[in-house]
């Protein structure tokens, strides 16, 4: 059975994520200006892994004014120092996506297409989990890229 989710509901989380960004950024004596929270409302309502180039055209077709690139990586910086944010480098270009109520998981990367896709397993986690235990390894990041061609492109 599939939950609906009423426009209030999708209102609310917005709001709660803002809050947490915002008493994240307040630790470190940090604002949530303006500009931050266009380029949070972009990531958040993307949901995709967008460039810093893609983030700037977003603002300008949405919003009054348009970020400049040297903002948007300023901001993206400062997003990715307090864990608001993380990257991917793909081909020499980093992609960024929230943080926010994201599980631990493995992104794809269709090297035709430029796709990426994710997935989740509980398996590969529990082993990294043990590794780590085993080890005596506190990870600060963690990010896995399977570089490779996706079915559709295979199929071409």
């Amino acid at each position: 059975m599939k939950l609906m989710h009423s426009v209030a509901d999708d209102e609310a989380l917005y709001e709660e994520f803002i809050d947490i960004v915002e008493k994240r950024l307040k630790k470190h004596n940090q604002f949530l200006t303006k500009n931050k929270k266009i380029v949070l409302n972009i990531l958040y309502n993307k949901g995709d892994y967008l460039s810093v180039e893609e983030i700037v055209a977003c603002s300008l077709s949405s919003y009054e004014n348009k970020l400049s690139l040297t903002t948007v990586y300023r901001i993206l910086s400062t997003f990715e120092k307090f864990g608001v944010v993380e990257s991917l480098s793909i081909e020499d270009k980093k992609r960024y996506e929230l943080t926010y109520q994201k599980t631990p998981h493995y992104h794809l990367y269709c090297e035709e297409c430029g796709k990426i896709f994710e997935f989740y397993s509980f398996d590969i986690e529990k082993l990294f989990d043990e590794k780590l235990k085993e080890m005596d390894f506190k990870p600060t990041s963690f990010n896995v890229l399977i570089n490779g061609v996706c079915k559709d492109c295979r199929l071409k």
